[in-house]
């Protein structure tokens, strides 16, 4: 960031400083004075895993079993005859094999996870026999533990306030049910629900949410994609999206491509009748069937400083060090993902091939 902008964003940033979770929030922000693809923090949801022994001890001392809830994960037997697909052919049936619970531990908040099967890459297909989430060290009946970590954003339009989030940070399918209307289409998907309830409502808190146009969380589309000023067509690596702990743990499936994990991310876009539109591991436009589990990077429009003078979002500038948001870095409590752990089911081509379940 030159100069310039920098003492412009400084001149209207408020008083008041909170520092949380060892990232920076500083009141108002006005993001026309950002450039695209400038850095911000705000909001928290789970990313890395806890892995420090008295950590995970105090918060198992806190749990209420009566506090689990479903994550409402889909699974089947495998059938689905994609000729038949409006007469009820698909297997997919919503279950409860897979639990979470939030918690706070002086003064941070943590989500626990824990499931009696392991997911299947498609929601129709039957319980994987081989699934990621073994491979990586999250086994069944076990009680798992994420922290709530600052989410990273990327901001692709100043102007508007348009943001999408750094990496990856959840494993959705974008329809669980292959047998409703028009699966492909976003406005009537299970992902967009989840992205504007559960979403929403986990990453965020009430003043956060104020800050945010519309109070919406979605997808960006395929055109959002192709746009030479969002400077997705310059930059590698703001097509390719990073995964963090939390999304292997519920079955996203990753490759690794000089030595970082990534994985495929969904666009709001149709493909086909079958398929939706999606950028590939290697970040390039794609497509995938609508059940497949494939990764999340939710996008916002944040209001100006001068519609919200109150904004609590940070940029990242020089004097703020980036506090690393790359959960396959180990940190303190952090368990990095295995480069070297095989996912010999993962075939990187121009569309998401799935896993054999």
């Amino acid at each position: 960031m030159n100069g310039t902008i920098k003492k412009s964003i400084c001149l209207i940033l408020s008083a008041i400083t909170v520092f949380t979770a060892s990232v920076m929030y500083i009141g108002a922000v006005k993001t026309s004075e950002l450039n695209t693809g400038a850095s911000i923090f705000f909001g928290t949801y789970p990313q890395s895993r806890v892995t420090d022994e008295t950590t995970i001890g105090e918060l198992n001392n806190l749990i209420d079993e009566s506090d689990w809830k479903s994550m409402g994960y889909y699974s089947g037997n495998g059938v689905f005859n994609i000729n038949d697909m409006r007469n009820g052919a698909g297997s997919e049936v919503r279950s409860n094999y897979t639990m979470y619970l939030d918690t706070d531990l002086d003064g941070v908040k943590y989500r626990a996870i824990r499931f009696t099967e392991y997911r299947p890459t498609k929601s129709y297909y039957a319980a994987a026999k081989n699934p990621v989430q073994n491979q990586y060290g999250y086994s069944i009946n076990e009680t798992h533990w994420f922290k709530f970590d600052p989410i990273e954003w990327i901001i692709l339009d100043p102007d508007s306030g348009l943001a999408v989030s750094k990496d990856i940070l959840d494993a959705q399918c974008f329809n669980n049910e292959t047998t409703v209307s028009n699966p492909t289409e976003y406005s009537g998907s299970s992902l967009k629900v989840f992205l504007e309830n559960d979403f929403f409502n986990n990453a965020f808190s009430g003043e956060e949410k104020e800050q945010i146009s519309g109070n919406k969380v979605f997808l960006l589309s395929k055109e959002d994609f192709q746009n030479d000023s969002y400077g997705f067509n310059n930059d590698e690596s703001l097509r390719q999206a990073v995964i963090t702990q939390y999304d292997i743990a519920n079955g996203l499936t990753p490759l690794k491509i000089s030595g970082i994990l990534y994985a495929v991310w969904w666009l709001n876009n149709s493909h086909d009748g079958t398929n939706v539109s999606t950028v590939s591991r290697e970040g390039n436009l794609s497509y995938a069937d609508s059940a497949t589990v494939d990764g999340v990077r939710p996008a916002i429009i944040l209001k100006n400083e001068q519609d919200n003078p109150d904004n609590p979002a940070s940029p990242a500038t020089p004097d703020e060090p980036e506090t690393p948001v790359t959960p396959v870095t180990p940190t303190s409590t952090d368990t990095p993902v295995n480069p070297d752990t095989p996912i010999t089911p993962v075939t990187p081509t121009g569309t998401d091939i799935p896993m054999d379940p």
